[in-house]
């Protein structure tokens, strides 16, 4: 876009323009969080993805529209939503969910009073209470949040002084919401800056980076939308096809519930107690929780 006098010409000339259409294409954080130059470099050629399946359609429809009801709900704690921002020398640009801003007397914590990158996630049950009770973020949102942060920052030449990221999960089933803050890495950004560089510049030449990919027991493979054109992660699922099976972590713990409540009505009916797996309580009090 040319320059204009005035920052109305500015404004004029920006709304007869379609931004979207204009050169060459950029990554998205959401893409680039995912951890796989490869896909974002397959993501910059164009390469076509396969239409969504229905219901994962209509689970991407769910986030959207919690999305939307946290951002309204938000509104008034925002300096603003949908935050743009575009660093054309790495090719990135995206929209943060949006800018809180906490006054410093609405906070005991000197510390948090500030702007903060706001980023939505709706997740499914058991995923959630993995997050509750690790109280960190998915590595995939910190890195998402890492280049909002980041671009943000550069974009408007430091002008928001941010304090760091709150992702903010809904559970998708229950409703329930658990926030947790990540701040700024500059030096894990700086690796995954050169990542960039490294890409851009073996695509620049018609190399594809087929060894900066995702380590072979990811789970993400199975799910690549480029899988089929995708030489190390179809190996990698060669891979995880030849080891061991181990059961989900939510068929584990249904075996367990039911095994212990199957053993408290056994003891209830005979009035004796079993031997077998021991109940919540006991190893609450067993291991003083």
């Amino acid at each position: 876009m040319k320059k204009l006098k005035g920052a109305a010409g500015y404004a004029v000339e920006w709304l007869q323009t379609d931004q979207r259409s204009q050169g060459e294409p950029y990554i998205k954080p959401s893409s680039l969080a995912k951890g796989c130059m490869l896909y974002v470099a397959f993501e910059l050629q164009g390469q076509p993805k396969p239409p969504f399946e229905a219901r994962v359609g209509r689970i991407l429809s769910v986030g959207t529209d919690s999305h939307r009801r946290l951002q309204r709900g938000l509104s008034r704690a925002c300096l603003a939503q949908e935050v743009f921002f575009e660093i054309p020398e790495y090719r990135i640009h995206g929209f943060c969910d949006g800018i809180l801003y906490i006054p410093p007397d609405k906070t005991v914590e000197e510390s948090v009073a500030g702007f903060w990158v706001l980023e939505f996630k709706t997740v499914a049950a058991s995923e959630f209470d993995k997050l509750k009770a690790a109280k960190v973020p998915k590595d995939e949102h910190i890195l998402q949040a890492q280049i909002y942060l980041w671009g943000l920052t550069e974009y408007y030449g430091g002008a928001i002084p941010l304090n760091g990221a709150i992702i903010y999960y809904e559970n998708r089933d229950t409703l329930d919401h658990l926030a947790l803050e990540v701040y700024p890495d500059p030096e894990m950004m700086a690796g995954w800056l050169e990542r960039i560089k490294r890409m851009l510049a073996g695509l620049a030449e018609d190399r594809l980076p087929e060894e900066d990919v995702l380590p072979p027991d990811h789970w993400a493979h199975t799910y690549c939308a480029y899988l089929d054109i995708c030489e190390p992660g179809k190996r990698a699922l060669e891979w995880q096809k030849g080891q061991p099976k181990q059961l989900p972590d939510k068929v584990m713990a249904d075996m367990i519930a039911k095994r212990i409540v199957a053993k408290k009505s056994a003891e209830a009916m005979t009035g004796k107690k079993k031997n077998g797996p021991r109940s919540l309580l006991e190893l609450a009090e067993d291991l003083n929780w």
